[in-house]
């Protein structure tokens, strides 16, 4: 079973004394809160601001309605308290079905050496692979009320851009991969134009959530363009003309 999430209310009695009661709320209603604030600007991957503003939450074992994304919520548990083997046992084979939100866990995996030996080539091969699925359509963009797809796919349109920013940073330092501004160029571009200068979430909503900020993005793009030279920028524009990541 997915781990349940209590959250701590603070309410009023008649005798004007505060009494707390702990609420049993499923995943699918985070998910669903999380359709709402998930352009919200926070913090580039890191804890944002909490999403309940004076609502401790606190994850506790426990059955939970059905989620989106199975298995990725307690993928992440397991990722923020340093469980990596357990992480990694629910984000592997989902990544290996073709799950857009685990492939993208797979590469920030791998490009950071956590659970696994960094190897940049195959953080890439696995951010391509969550990359190439941008589709249209309301599930993939988060939003669950009015919209149905598949299992594993909820809200891939983030997890392809988050894909795509990661792609674009490891060109932009030389990674583990030679430098190359025009690469970077490419993946910053569409990022930059299909975020339309919104924030994108990432993950760990019980923690307020981790994001990828539009300054962020906006800053990565800026900082390529500084670095070209002349000719680097033409080739650049030329080359982003019907350029898809893939």
């Amino acid at each position: 079973m997915e781990q349940g999430v209590f959250m701590l209310i603070h309410i009023r009695r008649h005798d004007n004394k505060r009494k707390e009661i702990y609420v049993m709320v499923s995943e699918m209603f985070i998910n669903i809160v999380l359709s709402i604030y998930k352009y919200q600007k926070a913090g580039s991957l890191i804890r944002g601001t909490e999403l309940f503003v004076g609502w401790p939450i606190l994850i506790l074992a426990g059955c939970a309605g059905m989620n989106p994304n199975p298995g990725e919520h307690t993928a992440d548990m397991a990722w923020e308290r340093g469980d990596y083997t357990r992480a990694l046992s629910l984000i592997r084979p989902s990544a290996q079905r073709g799950e857009p939100w685990a492939q993208v866990r797979m590469g920030v995996a791998y490009e950071l050496g956590v659970g696994v030996t960094k190897n940049t080539q195959e953080a890439i091969a696995w951010y391509r692979k969550a990359a190439a699925q941008i589709v249209d359509g309301g599930w993939a963009e988060g939003k669950l009320v009015g919209a149905k797809g598949k299992a594993g796919y909820f809200n891939q349109n983030s997890d392809a851009l988050i894909a795509i920013h990661q792609i674009s940073g490891l060109y932009l330092r030389g990674d583990g991969v030679p430098k190359d501004l025009v690469e970077a160029y490419l993946w910053a571009k569409y990022v930059s134009d299909k975020s339309g200068g919104k924030s994108i979430f990432y993950c760990c909503e019980f923690l307020g959530g981790r994001w990828i900020t539009a300054d962020a993005i906006a800053a990565t793009l800026r900082q390529i363009q500084a670095e070209m030279t002349l000719q680097q920028a033409r080739e650049s524009e030329e080359k982003y003309v019907g350029w898809r990541p893939l």
